[in-house]
């Protein structure tokens, strides 16, 4: 399986990948490379769901869209040196009918007339600064 999915994500930019177990997702990531854990909390797999505005933890998505339709945003951004792969697994869809967009980057940054410099962001997230490009 592991050789399809490398020559997928190469090719297409994501892969997806149906009746996998939690186990053989961390299998497929250690066949990509060396799973990093969220330096946060330092855990390697991360359980999130979008939750009520009134327990959702603060600044986060869901306290400010509750259980409504998140704006495009993207996964790691608050990280130096964000990571190559980004493995989602949905346990439970839910009843709510939400789909999940994927925006491969690399087709955004080759339709831009200037890629070196498209915009700098300030990511203030933990406990250093830092600036990063908006791709």
């Amino acid at each position: 399986m592991l050789p399809d999915v490398r020559e997928r994500l190469d090719r297409e930019g994501y892969c997806l990948i149906y009746d996998v177990n939690a186990k053989d997702l961390l299998i497929i990531a250690r066949g990509l490379g060396r799973p990093q854990h969220d330096p946060r909390d330092r855990l390697l797999v991360k359980d999130i769901r979008p939750q009520p505005e009134n327990v959702a933890n603060a600044n986060s998505l869901s306290s400010r869209y509750g259980m409504g339709a998140f704006p495009f945003h993207t996964e790691a951004a608050y990280l130096p040196r964000p990571p190559m792969f980004l493995l989602l697994y949905c346990v439970n869809p839910g009843s709510g009918g939400r789909t999940t967009v994927l925006l491969d980057s690399v087709d955004l940054f080759s339709r831009m007339s200037n890629p070196r410099r498209p915009g700098t962001w300030v990511v203030i997230a933990g406990r250093r600064q830092f600036l990063c490009d908006a791709l």
